[in-house]
């Protein structure tokens, strides 16, 4: 198996582990073995650490899932887009992604992040920034909402995205019409959004 294949087994195995049974199920060793690398020393070779090999999958999965999302952010004029743009930017490269991936299983691993205190801080440095984070600031400059709720707002929306996304990619042969789960999932993030709210009103008034 070449270096670069090899690389790229262990990346998918990781992957399935976390997103199936959790960062405590995930070793260097746990990770080799499913992968049929026979080198016991093939995963540190290749990412030194399993922080390293962590980083390693979301960069793999995040890498054209960003590129994406830049040329949504980039293609707005933060002036003039409504809020519904800026919330497209957020969720449609990630669930387009997942769509277009029969085999995915990394909207359960970034679901796990939500669960897991130690594997959300090694990914959280990684969604919020870059496109992410210039999505999300879009967001919350066009949303009309005091900045801590409006903040607030759009780690709601994430959170519902990614576990919604995992369990449709769980589940996605109970699920005919994807476009149509896509489409609804952003109308669903956007009034979740933009939901009336007493703490938006009684901070606004003072």
């Amino acid at each position: 198996m070449a270096k670069a294949d090899s690389r790229m087994a262990m990346i998918d195995a990781a992957e399935a582990i976390v997103a199936e049974r959790g960062l405590g199920a995930m070793s260097l060793r746990e990770v080799q073995t499913a992968a049929g690398q026979l080198n016991k020393n093939a995963a540190q070779y290749h990412f030194g650490s399993r922080d390293g090999l962590i980083a390693a999958v979301v960069e793999a999965r995040m890498g054209p899932i960003n590129e994406r999302r830049w040329r949504m952010v980039e293609a707005l004029d933060p002036a003039e887009a409504a809020p519904r743009q800026w919330i497209e930017a957020l969720v449609l490269p990630l669930a387009q992604a997942v769509r277009d991936d029969k085999g995915s299983r990394y909207a359960r691993f970034l679901a796990q992040a939500f669960l897991d205190p130690q594997l959300g801080s090694m990914v959280a440095g990684h969604i919020r920034t870059g496109s992410y984070r210039a999505a999300q600031d879009g967001l919350v400059a066009a949303g009309g909402l005091p900045q801590p709720l409006a903040s607030r707002r759009a780690f709601f929306v994430l959170s519902m995205v990614v576990v919604s996304l995992a369990g449709w990619e769980a589940r996605r042969e109970g699920f005919d019409h994807t476009d149509d789960f896509i489409a609804d999932l952003v109308e669903a993030a956007s009034a979740a959004f933009a939901a009336p709210s007493a703490l938006s009103i009684d901070t606004a008034a003072k």
